[in-house]
């Protein structure tokens, strides 16, 4: 769900910052590819820190699933689930492993933006700080919501019903700590401009509304706990 979350409101922010500044089409489609990649290449390196997290306790990671909307490190062997063997419960420290490395590349980014960014123009300064703080708001994936890393690492999840509204919380966070983080170091900027409407937050409002739905009727629950899923 995170996953999904991110890569929406990263698009919606390059929409912004294009919309802004028409006359730069080219820059602004060349950063937009660029960020696409930078936020896929985070998203490897959390599940690459699962992976890592499972051959230090022993628990290999057997595939690796990625889609436009989730991905995960499957840890169950094809053998049991050929069985139907329920499979053991993972260590918290292999859901543990993931969340930091997003953490750390988000401090690394936000480091250069403030060493470096006055050399920038204000588009790439803006993108760069937007994208540090996108990383520092994965580490939510810390909370005991289903699906997070933290339902593995807490052994327990909030359940409400329906079961999406557990998302909820986390967004939240999320999307204040990357809008009001890139804000406040970018005053005046495009984000800040554009989230400053209230038919903006209506927009991703309904947007994370279909997210949500568009999860529950296409992405099946992962079976067990064999799985760590975003």
């Amino acid at each position: 769900m995170t996953d999904a979350v991110v890569t929406l409101g990263v698009g919606f922010a390059f929409y912004a910052l294009l919309a802004e500044v028409p006359n730069r089409l080219e820059s602004a489609l060349r950063l937009t590819l660029l960020g696409y990649a930078l936020v896929q290449s985070a998203r490897f390196l959390h599940e690459l820190g699962h992976a890592l997290g499972g051959l230090y306790m022993g628990r290999p990671a057997r595939r690796l699933v990625w889609t436009a909307l989730t991905s995960y490190c499957d840890f169950q062997p094809e053998t049991e689930k050929q069985r139907g063997q329920i499979p053991d419960p993972l260590p918290a420290v292999i859901a543990l492993a993931g969340p930091p490395v997003n953490g750390v590349l988000g401090a690394l980014t936000l480091a250069a933006f403030l060493v470096a960014g006055d050399q920038w123009d204000r588009l790439t300064r803006e993108l760069v700080c937007f994208l540090g703080w996108v990383n520092v708001a994965a580490l939510c994936n810390l909370l005991p919501v289903p699906g997070y890393d933290g339902a593995y690492v807490w052994r327990g999840v909030w359940k409400p019903r329906p079961r999406e509204l557990a998302h909820v919380p986390g967004l939240l966070v999320m999307a204040g700590l990357i809008v009001g983080g890139t804000s406040w170091m970018v005053p005046g900027g495009a984000v800040s401009a554009t989230f400053s409407q209230v038919s903006t937050w209506v927009f991703l409002a309904v947007a994370i509304g279909f997210a949500l739905i568009a999860r529950r009727l296409l992405i099946p629950c992962p079976p067990g706990n064999s799985q760590i899923e975003h």
